[in-house]
């Protein structure tokens, strides 16, 4: 039965505003009518009895009563009841036997076959039997079914008694209702049909032998067990809507759209970051087109860093070309003052995707490799030089940055209404684009890349940082300006200009240092030939390049020019001079001061102190040249027994000091 909201307001004893809200929620089974009068343009809304609460349908049923029974008193028949005078009893023991639900759409069917059955000719029934068709939710061929049940039965045959095995399945075995379901969830992405077909096929294949090995023998309920069963289509279809979304997103789509799509995912508590603590970035390419330098039409791609505490757009750079130099300048723009912005200064940590350019060396990543090459640490970019901490969100997880919600919001509020729009999809893009997108390109309305820099630039001022954020409750611009701050400084632009130059590894020569084809020398290299340093370098402008050495500045190095004039001999001949000249100081001051001498080696040994002999309880190893040991021990003891003290060596030493002392004492006497 379907109800007017008025009718459900008295119903539930609420406003009609408050039935509106709840089908505004979903919590009310309802249906559109279009008409002249009544909702938003000319639609109306109609409510399921069924899903009312039960003491709302029983107080529908008791009005229901009441009305019969004022019927019946006015002698006025009830033509749904053959007994008109106990149509009253009758309604309460069909809601007994059958259910307040079955009574209910019984009633619907009979008013629908009523109002069928009230047509004047046969074109009428058939577009009256499609309506109500469509409004049950059933084949036309049901509604005469219906027709033809009231036509012999009257009311009661329109009541049905709800199975009691309801949900279970006669004509298929679980063990095929398994098969089906492993099948439809195969790589190659099967149909229903024909995931349903090729279960067919195996079915006939099976025989008592294979219920005898199944997994479910014990609990199947075929006494006959001849074989799997496989029921119609439909009943394929029962089968695999028990799969669970994951289960098809998984096993049909792939790893990362199960992620994506079905994965829960948990909250981060921005609040707990300072403003200007965590900035994040990311890629996006934009839906239009703009003119490059050449007058072709290409699609740019915007690079920007986001604050996460303030969700304000920090810096931003627009390129046809993402790449790590792109990432740099972008990050650039957020850390220096702006006109007319009061947002400056860089971060305490950047979170970054995990693609190729922004794990690049320019960027500061320690653990980047190129082949089987690690960049060394004095290639260090441009976020450990100032101290940033770098952190890369998960391979193909976009839901970890704040960017995704923002670029959601800069397509539908921004790119939309750009001339040259092609739309993310091939679905949402315009009718006639390419002739549309000539037309605006002959007339010169395509933007360049500067322009379109302007427009995105003016929108994020004017538009999304003056606008309520759902999540912060506050605009962007406010909560950067007010919540509390990190302060990591800030640098001048011709620091930030140096912290962007690029860099290459390269070897000092006897020359100096050679790259791009050209040579570049400094005073300061010499002493540094052979070994490796870093060469940083403005590509735009190659006349002097920086080098470093361990994390420090050696020289600036200038693009060395071949010899044409007697004059650059000369300065040639006197660079030369000067190098051997310092070579010679060099040594001079080694040797100042220090005389070497030369002095034999002491053969002197210190050991520690060992025993003669191993213990009792030691085990002793054989090792073949005990004899020979024993032997060369007795020929040296005795050798010790048979020497005589050598007397006279000290007999004579002690003359000789007698002697020397006399001479002394005559020598002092005289």
């Amino acid at each position: 039965m379907w109800l007017s909201v008025k009718e459900a307001s008295e119903l539930l004893d609420i406003t009609d505003r408050a039935v509106r809200k709840h089908i505004d929620n979903g919590r009310f089974k309802v249906k559109k009518i279009k008409g002249k009068h009544g909702g938003r343009g000319g639609k109306s809304y109609k409510i399921h009895i069924s899903s009312l609460p039960p003491e709302a349908r029983m107080k529908y049923l008791d009005k229901f009563r009441s009305e019969t029974d004022n019927e019946l008193s006015q002698n006025k028949s009830i033509p749904y009841f053959e007994d008109a005078s106990n149509a009253s009893q009758q309604l309460n023991e069909y809601i007994n036997k059958y259910g307040t639900d079955a009574v209910d759409k019984a009633i619907q069917v009979e008013a629908a076959i009523q109002d069928i059955g009230a047509s004047e000719n046969r074109k009428e029934i058939g577009t009256k039997t499609k309506y109500w068709a469509a409004q049950f939710g059933v084949t036309e061929k049901t509604i005469r079914y219906w027709r033809r049940k009231y036509s012999s039965d009257g009311f009661i045959g329109l009541l049905r008694r709800n199975r009691q095995d309801k949900g279970s399945r006669k004509n298929t075995c679980e063990a095929a209702a398994d098969r089906l379901k492993y099948v439809y969830l195969s790589g190659n992405q099967p149909t229903i049909r024909e995931a349903h077909r090729q279960v067919m096929r195996e079915v006939k294949d099976t025989s008592s032998e294979t219920c005898n090995v199944c997994y479910y023998f014990e609990s199947c309920d075929d006494e006959e067990k001849i074989g799997w069963k496989i029921g119609s289509y439909k009943t394929a279809t029962r089968i695999l809507d028990e799969l669970e979304f994951g289960e098809k997103e998984l096993y049909r789509s792939g790893l990362q759209k199960c992620r994506a799509n079905a994965m829960p995912k948990g909250r981060v508590d921005f609040t707990k970051y300072l403003v200007n603590e965590r900035w994040v970035s990311d890629h996006h390419d934009c839906d239009f087109y703009c003119i490059d330098e050449r007058g072709y039409l290409a699609k740019p791609q915007l690079t920007i860093w986001q604050d996460s505490r303030s969700r304000v757009v920090t810096g931003l750079a627009l390129s046809f070309q993402g790449n790590a130099k792109v990432i740099g300048l972008a990050f650039a723009h957020g850390m220096l003052p702006k006109p007319n912005s009061p947002i400056k200064g860089f971060p305490k940590e950047a979170l970054m995707d995990n693609g190729k350019d922004y794990r690049s060396h320019y960027l500061g990543r320690s653990e980047k490799f190129t082949g089987k090459r690690e960049f060394s640490s004095e290639m260090r970019g441009l976020f450990s030089t100032l101290g940033i901490e770098p952190h890369y969100c998960k391979p193909y997880s976009p839901w970890g940055k704040i960017n995704e919600s923002f670029f959601r919001t800069f397509k539908m509020q921004f790119s939309v209404h750009m001339p040259g729009y092609t739309g993310g999809t091939p679905e949402a893009r315009p009718e006639n684009h390419e002739k549309e997108l000539k037309k605006l390109q002959a007339k010169g309305m395509v933007p360049t890349l500067t322009e379109a820099f302007n427009k995105i630039i003016d929108w994020i001022n004017n538009e999304y940082h003056v606008t309520e954020h759902s999540e912060l409750g506050d605009t962007p611009l406010n909560v950067y300006l007010t919540a509390p701050r990190y302060e990591g400084g800030i640098v001048s632009k011709e620091v930030a200009a140096v912290l962007l130059y690029d860099k290459v590894e390269r070897t000092v020569r006897r020359d100096g240092i050679y790259f791009n084809n050209n040579l570049y020398k400094s005073r300061e290299l010499y002493e540094m030939q052979g070994k490796k340093v870093v060469v940083k370098y403005d590509p735009f402008d190659l006349d002097e390049v920086i080098i470093e050495s361990k994390g420090k500045v050696i020289c600036l190095a200038e693009r060395y020019t071949p010899m044409r004039t007697q004059e650059d001999v000369e300065n040639n001949a006197k660079e030369q001079a000067y190098y051997m000249g310092r070579l010679k100081d060099k040594y001079k001051n080694y040797k100042q001061g220090f005389t070497p001498t030369k002095r034999k080696k002491s053969k002197e040994i210190v050991t520690g102190e060992v025993l003669d002999r191993p213990g009792e309880d030691d085990v002793v190893r054989v090792t073949g040249i005990e004899q020979a040991a024993k032997k060369r021990n007795k020929k040296s003891s005795s050798k010790k027994k048979t020497a005589e003290p050598n007397t006279q060596g000290s007999l004579a030493h002690q003359w000789y000091e007698e002697a020397f002392n006399e001479f002394k004492n005559q020598a002092g006497e005289n």
